[in-house]
C-alpha cells in the first residue's frame, strides 16, 4: 500500500515472536497503534519510522491486539486506551550496523529480529524467497524481519 508502515508491522512481529515464545500462545499484534500514536518517540506514521521508536513507544504504552485497533493503511486520530494496550517492552538491545557475528548471534538466541535495510529497485520488488542480496547498498530505507541465517536447508 501507500502507508509507509514497515517500521510498525516489523516492530509488531517481533513482539508476537517474544509473546509466543514467553506465553507459549500467538497474538496479532497491531501495526496501526504504533503508526497512530508514535509520533512522540520519532514516527512519522505513514510517511516512515524506526522500530527503536515503535519499542519505545510499547514501553511506556504496550500495544493493542490487531482485533482491537485494525490496520486501516491511513494514519488517523490515534485511540489507543489504557484497556487495550496488551505487549509492553521491558527492554531491547540495537545491534551495531555491519556487525553480522551479533546479528547472528541474536537470532540463535533471541529469535526474529527487526532491521532495517536498503531497499534498492527494482530487484528488491522483485525478491520472492530465499535469502535476499544485493550489491545496490546505500542508507537504511526499510524495515524487515530477520529470521534466520545461512544457506543450509531447513
Amino acid at each position: 500500500g501507500e502507508c509507509g508502515s514497515c517500521y510498525a508491522f516489523a516492530a509488531a512481529a517481533v513482539l508476537e515472536s517474544y509473546y509466543k515464545k514467553k506465553r507459549g500462545v500467538l497474538i496479532d499484534l497491531s501495526p496501526q497503534n504504533i503508526v497512530d500514536c508514535s509520533r512522540d518517540y520519532g514516527n512519522k506514521g505513514c510517511d516512515g519510522g524506526t522500530v527503536h521508536g515503535s519499542f519505545e513507544y510499547a514501553k511506556d504504552h504496550g500495544i493493542a491486539q490487531e482485533s482491537k485497533y485494525p490496520y486501516v493503511e491511513i494514519e488517523q486520530r490515534c485511540k489507543w486506551k489504557k484497556d487495550i494496550g496488551i505487549v509492553t517492552v521491558n527492554d531491547y538491545v540495537i545491534i551495531p550496523q555491519g556487525d553480522e557475528l551479533a546479528l547472528k548471534h541474536a537470532v540463535a538466541k533471541l529469535g526474529p529480529i527487526a532491521a532495517a535495510v536498503h531497499r534498492s529497485q527494482p530487484d528488491f520488488k522483485l525478491y520472492k524467497s530465499g535469502i535476499y542480496s544485493s550489491s545496490n547498498c546505500g542508507e537504511p530505507n526499510h524495515a524487515v524481519l530477520i529470521v534466520g541465517y545461512g544457506t543450509d536447508p531447513v
